[in-house]
This record gives C-alpha cells, structure tokens and sequence, in this order.
C-alpha cells in the first residue's frame, strides 16, 4: 500500500513540472514575418530545446499581439544594431508547430 501512494505521489510531481523551455542567445541571424502575424527568427544557439522544436536555432510569436508587436521592434532593433540577444523559450510549439514560444527577449543596448 506504501508502494502504491509513493507512485502515485511521485506521477502527481511529474505530471505538474512545467514542459522544458529552452533558451536562446547571440545575433538574430534571420527573420521571417509570415502572412499570418507569425514571426520566426534565428540566434546563434537555442539549448534545451523542447521536442516540438526541430527547427534547433529558430523562435516564434504571435506578432499580430500588442505584445508581439513589442517583440518584434525588439528584435528588429537588435538586428539593425548588430546586437547579441538573449530568449527564453516557453517549452511550446503554438505560433509555429516546429518553433518553439518566445516568453520573453533582452537586448543590453
């Protein structure tokens, strides 16, 4: 009995960890604004990538967003300026089924 409420404590645990998120660094090496608000760019290295990604170095959002939008300037900014960038992933695939989310960029300008 012991051995059945460990297991089924230790399931619960797993079950409630979030899903890996990867995180991404260096210079925006591509950028692709597609038809549908989607915006997909590439950095220097994504490590962690969650499973969904198979696009190792890419990122995606949702730049029809007011925060998407926000994301973008940012990104095209870092771009233009030749600056490294760093990204943490949400551990998803939403915007793009290959890419993974972005949760968050910075730049240190």
């Amino acid at each position: 009995m012991k051995f059945l409420k460990y297991t089924v404590a230790a399931a619960l645990i797993t079950l409630s960890l979030p899903a890996q998120a990867g995180t991404g660094s260096g210079l925006v090496r591509a950028i692709i604004a597609h038809i549908d608000g989607v915006v997909i760019f590439t950095v220097d290295t994504h490590t962690d990538v969650p499973a969904c990604g198979t696009m190792k170095t890419d990122f995606a959002f949702d730049g029809s967003t007011t925060e998407g939008k926000n994301k973008y300037a940012l990104l095209l900014a870092a771009a233009n300026g030749k600056k490294s960038i760093s990204v943490q992933g949400t551990g998803t695939c939403k915007a793009w089924g290959d890419r993974e989310d972005v949760q968050y960029m910075h730049v240190a300008f």
